[in-house]
């Protein structure tokens, strides 16, 4: 379908003939009763024509979306393409009357049958200033005329009814077409918004079908073809990956960067659209005129004024406007009835988003409207309002240059950054703020950033230091240096200092969060040599059920994968494959790549077992695309042991052999790499080499796997099974 922002040009108005020389005529535009014509451009969206086919003979076809997202477009493409009567009006503006609406129904019936509605349009041709015949008279004369039109099934497409929506008349008249109007009579409507009609009892009989902003993005195979087939300048994959996740499939917005790019090289290409944004000439312009140009100029201030946050809500919207709540409200809900403010934000069900090129363009707007000062003002009324937490602060600390203040509030909120896992983040800030590094908080925050990095020695001494400095603070910050310090031992192989730490920790009375996770890192070394399963997987459930409640994403994820790894080790499928992508959910929020790594395999294993091996070959490809160096061996190691027992050899061994290529930052990986060894051997047939590598294995030290022993022990029996060993039943 076109991408075009605008229409094509309406011809001039024309005086359409009704037949009867005694019935004045109306002047109508016949444009407006007729799809709009097809660009040779246009590219057939079969996932959405295939779509209406389907759904053309509900009641209600609803194709609600922003400006730009090609409804108009899709509708005329299907009406070409469809045997079902379409009658077509597309609403301009200045047609807020429901005498004029009740014209343009009639002719758009003309349009198919030219003797359509003559009784309705008598009834019409007989008002006057004075009066004449009533509109529920007209009204009900054109549903019996509808009626007679439609025996064989019709379909009303209302383009742009958002235009008229608001109109207590046009409203009164919509409602007595949809209630009185015959079933054979499918009414669809292309909206900036929902409509306000009475859908409750048709949506409850499965009457309403809906395409949303959502489904009328173009997705990444669609923008291909749009370059690749329509507009003939295919792009290289990458780009077209770039391209659709800045323009999030806005069909206007791939128009205008094609005519953007028509004489540049493939270089200058792949820069223009890895700097594209709203702010950008021809999308400026565009923006301007189509999203904002129509609007008074107190909503087109109020947007600007918004624009400058990440997420909106109603309470940072009072802060960064100094408006009323009661008109920050109204002015809201009119930004969402616009499609302005269409998606949900991912702090609350109640925030907002802006599309990002439309936030760009706002953005720019403002900083052309406003001095330094006062966009400063803003940013630092927004990191003061709301509730939102440091991120948020800090991010409008950082833009108004306020530098003390960001690193004093980073500071203050080690306990919070990390429980969510954002410690590149955190660490970002602190050095812009420039915090000296010596700080303890900054230890600890560098120790995991330098764990992640394979610094292994370098992670172990900041976070020791960290918990010795911090060791006679008030507050939180001991408990969390405590924390720190057991994690960065069990995650560098010193098993029995992790436990030792864990202990501490659990014995200062640090809270609840910092005793269940203290609790959690010792169950997990514990389960690895000798621990009860059933026991432990009972602990870490009621811990992932009180770390959901705190918000704390990292510390949740983290207990996820751990729970999931002991229904490993149960041999329950279907509860690891939830398990890891609840753990992959929340550790995606955070970016901790080395535990989503870990997650991914956990899926990966469950997805095999369940002998899905696609999805499971992906999940177990992801995880070793997305591990940093640091787990990088860790994981591997992990994913060629699945493949071996499941019999794939060659890529196991792959992975097996990059395993032993990959810096090791723990002892214990090279056993987890011993038992994918032994594994190898025994695929190959050679029992007695699988039982020389597992008699290397160290047995009576804790691992970062659950139940490691016994997986140890089965390899070891199948192993000596296999050699006719007598001793394999022991």
């Amino acid at each position: 379908m076109p991408v075009g922002p605008g229409r094509a040009a309406s011809p001039l108005p024309l005086l359409l003939p009704f037949g009867d020389e005694d019935v004045p005529e109306f002047p109508l535009n016949a444009a407006k009763v007729q799809p709009q014509p097809l660009r040779p451009e246009t590219l057939q969206r079969d996932r959405l024509l295939d779509w209406l086919t389907a759904k053309i003979n509900r009641r209600f076809v609803l194709v609600i979306a922003e400006a730009g997202y090609g409804k108009t477009t899709l509708l005329a493409d299907f009406s070409r393409r469809t045997r079902r009567r379409m009658l077509w009006y597309r609403i301009d503006p200045d047609e807020r009357n429901w005498i004029s609406f009740m014209h343009y129904l009639v002719a758009a019936g003309q349009e198919v049958e030219p003797t359509f509605g003559r009784s309705t349009r008598s009834l019409l041709g007989e008002l006057s200033a004075t009066g004449g015949p009533s509109r529920d008279s007209i009204v009900a004369t054109f549903i019996r005329e509808l009626g007679l039109f439609a025996e064989g099934g019709a379909a009303l497409v209302l383009d742009d009814y958002h235009l008229v929506d608001d109109v207590e008349d046009i409203r009164t008249v919509m409602r007595e077409l949809v209630s009185r109007a015959p079933e054979r009579v499918t009414f669809v409507i292309a909206s900036r918004r929902q409509p306000a009609l009475p859908l409750a009892r048709a949506r409850s009989q499965g009457e309403v079908a809906e395409l949303r902003t959502d489904d009328l993005r173009f997705d990444l195979d669609e923008t291909d073809r749009l370059f690749r087939e329509t507009y003939g300048r295919p792009l290289e994959r990458d780009v077209v990956a770039d391209l659709n996740r800045r323009t999030e499939g806005w069909a206007a917005s791939l128009q205008l960067v094609e005519a953007a790019i028509r004489e540049r090289t493939p270089s200058q290409i792949r820069a223009f659209v890895g700097s594209l944004s709203g702010a950008s000439e021809d999308l400026y312009d565009y923006l301007a005129e189509e999203v904002i140009g129509d609007l008074d100029e107190e909503m087109q201030s109020f947007l600007m004024r918004i624009s400058i946050l990440q997420e909106v809500d109603r309470e940072l919207a009072t802060a960064v406007t100094d408006l009323p709540p009661d008109r920050v409200a109204e002015l809201l809900s009119s930004a969402e009835r616009l499609g302005l403010l269409g998606r949900r934000g991912a702090f609350s069900k109640h925030s907002r988003l802006f599309h990002p090129l439309v936030r760009s363009f706002l953005e720019s707007r403002l900083a052309r409207t406003v001095n330094a000062d006062g966009l400063t003002a803003i940013h630092l009324a927004a990191a003061l309002g709301g509730s939102r937490g440091w991120m948020h602060a800090g991010y409008h600390y950082a833009r108004a240059g306020a530098l003390e203040v960001l690193g004093a509030s980073v500071a203050r909120a080690l306990p919070e950054i990390l429980a969510g896992g954002q410690l590149e983040l955190g660490a970002k800030y602190l050095s812009l703020a420039g915090l000296p590094w010596t700080e303890p908080i900054c230890d600890v925050l560098k120790s995991r950033l330098d764990l992640r990095d394979g610094h292994i020695e370098t992670a172990k001494h900041l976070a020791e230091a960290a918990a010795d400095a911090l060791g006679d603070e008030a507050g939180e910050l001991p408990g969390y240096a405590l924390s720190n310090l057991a994690h960065i031992y069990f995650s560098i192989g010193e098993f029995e200092a992790a436990h030792r730490v864990a202990g501490e920790l659990a014995a200062t009375d640090p809270g609840t969060r910092l005793r269940l996770i203290a609790e959690g890192i010792q169950s997990v070394i514990e389960l690895s040599m000798t621990g009860d399963l059933l026991l432990i997987r009972d602990r870490l459930t009621r811990l992932a059920s009180e770390l959901e409640q705190t918000g704390s994403e990292h510390y949740l994820g983290v207990t996820l994968i751990n729970l999931a790894e002991v229904h490993r080790a149960l041999g329950d499928a279907p509860a690891t494959l939830a398990l890891a992508e609840r753990a992959i959910l929340a550790l995606e929020y955070t970016g901790s790549r080395a535990e989503l790594g870990t997650a991914l395999v956990q899926r990966g294993w469950a997805l095999a077992t369940a002998c899905r091996w696609d999805e499971a070959n992906a999940s177990l490809d992801e995880a070793v695309s997305v591990a940093p160096d640091g787990v990088r061996a860790e994981v591997l190691a992990d994913a060629s042991e699945i493949l071996m027992w499941l019999g794939e050899l060659e890529q196991g061994v792959a992975w097996l052999d990059s395993a032993v290529r990959a810096r090791r930052v723990s002892w214990d990986v090279d056993d987890m790499i011993c038992v994918s060894r032994a594994l190898q051997r025994i695929r190959e047939g050679d029992p007695l080499g699988a039982t020389r590598l597992i008699s290397g294995v160290s047995s009576d030290r804790p691992h970062r796997q659950s139940a490691f022993l016994a997986r140890t022990h089965l390899v070891m029996a199948l192993a000596t099974h296999l050699s006719g060993d007598a001793l394999a039943a022991e």
